[in-house]
């Protein structure tokens, strides 16, 4: 039935209940949902027939696009429009956020990446301010087209296109890019990011690991393992 159900912490509003309470009981905060995803403070739908984009909680980052909150506390308890549709793939990190349109406008083309929010360790791939509440792929460090699939996390993002190339940037303290290196990137950065696989099919980030799997079924995984968990 599509509707989307929420509960936890609540304290930026980020769950839409028109509070900031603790939600222990799943609630519904949702209609016609096509996709949804959960930042550190903030949250993202993409809903109805238009495939409108809706955001909740604080935007201290300009992690909700065109929106920089003055305040840690300013909270928006209930999903607003930002004015964007036409949305196929939604993500949140921890202080940014990822996107990618399923139709072409006068802002927007079709199957590419746009970001927008916090880029203190590069994870908006491309180079901008540390804050930049402007979705764009302007200077994008990597050819952000024909995109298959994202996904985000605290503070690194995930790209992976069609063709198999798949890109992974941002913090790097643990090796989570799967560089072979401990050495991260910074909003600054105009270097290209090269593809860590050409025959990816799947990609999930964790808080400091990643992992993708591959057209073959092989599973890779990388960066912080204290827990056993890029094992």
């Amino acid at each position: 039935d599509n509707n989307l159900w929420a509960y936890g912490s609540n304290y930026y509003g980020q769950l839409s209940y028109g509070s900031v309470s603790f939600v222990s009981t799943p609630r519904k905060v949702g209609e016609n949902i096509k996709d949804f995803d959960l930042g550190d403070r903030h949250s993202a739908v993409i809903s109805g027939d238009l495939n409108t984009l809706l955001f909740a909680g604080n935007s201290y980052y300009g992690q909700v696009p065109y929106q920089k909150d003055t305040s840690t506390s300013t909270r928006n308890n209930y999903f607003a429009s930002v004015g964007i549709t036409g949305i196929g793939k939604i993500g949140c990190g921890g202080w940014h956020t990822m996107f990618v349109p399923n139709s072409t406008s006068a802002l927007f083309t079709s199957g590419s990446v746009y970001t927008n929010g916090y880029n203190g360790n590069g994870e908006l791939g491309r180079p901008s301010n540390i804050l930049d509440q402007n979705p764009s792929n302007s200077s994008m460090r990597f050819d952000a087209t024909n995109v298959a699939e994202i996904s985000v996390e605290n503070a690194h993002s995930a790209v992976l296109k069609t063709n198999g190339d798949l890109y992974v940037f941002g913090d790097n303290s643990y090796g989570q890019l799967g560089r072979g290196s401990a050495g991260g990137d910074r909003y600054f950065d105009t270097s290209s990011i090269a593809a860590i696989a050409n025959d990816a099919a799947k990609v999930s980030l964790g808080f400091r690991h990643s992992a993708y799997t591959t057209t073959s079924d092989d599973l890779y995984t990388f960066g912080y393992n204290y827990h056993n968990q890029v094992r």
